[in-house]
């Protein structure tokens, strides 16, 4: 135990030498342990185990405004706007063409070219989702526009055209309200040329690169797998995700792979020996295998991040476990100086309005000291000076008497000595 430690002990323990009250230094304990644990929760709620709010990718990017989770659900609903707008192009297609090779490529868009824009989103980085979703929809522009698609939907080749520059269009829109100026320009044309470098050759809409490539370019070794750093609930949240889009996605494919099934029934019937259970049972295995293929990759990636974030949580709560109780030990520490700071004060001014007290009842003392002194003093010149008066005016009286009765006798004496001398 150390000293400092046992000094603030004792200071605790041992009453405190100066004059205040018992209920006072209750008071005094009472708010210390108060300003402790206030203390303590608050800096514990400060230390959150929660991912940063951005990917360090986002930050060099210039995006200032919007948080991983929001871009990610950016990206998620531009994602369902895309299946949306294919499936539904697809469709018109459909209903307007009487060509079985048109409404065969109709199908092929949907089953082929929606999964592309789940994969595209489902990236662990959300701008690397933006940016996947966004190639895709020029991928796709340019193959149907002026690449090896042009001719596949022919008189109707409009309506895929419209799509996606449409998409392409909101794509864009959602790039610039999230990246910052000074970086869109550079990052639509890095993109564009990666688009365009590796454009789809057929109706399978293969992607041969990866649209990170150019990201990585623009980030450098900041950039890294372009990976986002999330918790455990980011984990299970985005795992909900997927499993909510993938699930409302499932029977459309089912539906889809159907259509493709019954457009193809005639040419497999005509090219094959086999029973139309044999073809049946080929294009729901090939229906069924790259969705088993994704979700064992899923899993996988989800396994990885698990584990990873397993570990970076453990090792962070350990090391805010520490920094808390340096932190506890400092703020204690802190408080403690303080009290003992607030102690000295108070005793300094106890003794300065002691002193204060005291000047004041002495000088309040001489003051009324000399008072009645002067008054005593007074009171008895009063009372000396009334006898003596009294006396000074008994014998002015007695003085005047005898003169008066020296002076009857005289003239009475002055009458006998005339009345003699008459004789």
């Amino acid at each position: 135990m150390s000293e400092d430690y046992q000094m603030n002990k004792n200071m605790f323990d041992v009453p405190l030498k100066w004059p205040i009250h018992g209920s006072v230094m209750k008071t005094l304990r009472r708010v210390c342990s108060v300003l402790i644990l206030g203390s303590s929760v608050m800096f514990i709620a400060a230390c959150s185990t929660a991912p940063p709010s951005q990917t360090e990718f986002m930050r060099k990017m210039g995006v200032e405004d919007v948080t991983t989770r929001e871009l990610q659900l950016m990206v998620y609903a531009f994602g369902t706007q895309f299946g949306g707008s294919v499936e539904l192009a697809a469709n018109k297609i459909q209903q307007n063409s009487n060509s079985p090779d048109i409404k065969r490529n109709a199908i092929l868009w949907k089953v082929n070219g929606i999964p592309l824009i789940h994969r595209a989103m489902f990236s662990p980085d959300p701008l690397g989702g933006l940016s996947g979703t966004w190639a895709l929809c020029v991928q796709m522009r340019e193959f149907f526009d002026t690449g090896a698609g042009k001719d596949v939907f022919g008189q109707w080749q409009y309506i895929a055209v419209d799509a996606v520059r449409s998409l392409e269009t909101q794509a864009q829109d959602m790039a610039a309200a999230v990246i910052g100026e000074s970086q869109l320009a550079t990052f639509q044309r890095g993109l564009e040329s990666w688009a365009l470098e590796n454009s789809f050759e057929n109706m399978l809409f293969v992607r041969v690169g990866d649209s990170s490539e150019f990201l990585r370019g623009l980030a450098g070794d900041t950039a890294g797998g372009l990976a986002a750093a999330a918790s455990m609930n980011v984990v299970m949240q985005t795992i909900n995700d997927r499993m909510a889009i993938l699930s409302a996605y499932i029977p459309r494919h089912v539906q889809w792979q159907t259509e493709l099934l019954m457009a193809q029934a005639p040419e497999l019937i005509a090219g094959q020996s086999d029973s139309i259970m044999a073809v049946v049972e080929s294009n729901v295995a090939g229906m069924l295998e790259p969705l088993l293929a994704f979700w064992i990759q899923e899993r996988e990636i989800m396994t990885a991040y698990l584990s990873s974030e397993r570990s970076a949580v453990l090792e962070g709560i350990a090391a805010e476990r520490l920094a808390a109780l340096r932190a506890l030990a400092d703020e204690r520490n802190v408080i403690l100086e303080r009290i003992t700071q607030e102690r000295n004060l108070t005793i300094e001014q106890i003794n300065a309005l002691t002193l204060t007290a005291m000047e004041n009842m002495l000088a309040e003392s001489k003051e009324l000291s000399t008072s009645t002194i002067d008054h005593v003093f007074w009171r008895t010149i009063q009372l000396m000076a009334l006898p003596a008066v009294v006396l000074l005016v008994v014998c002015v009286a007695v003085l005047l008497w005898i003169r008066n009765s020296i002076n009857r006798y005289l003239r009475l004496l002055e009458e006998r000595t005339r009345g003699a001398a008459g004789r």
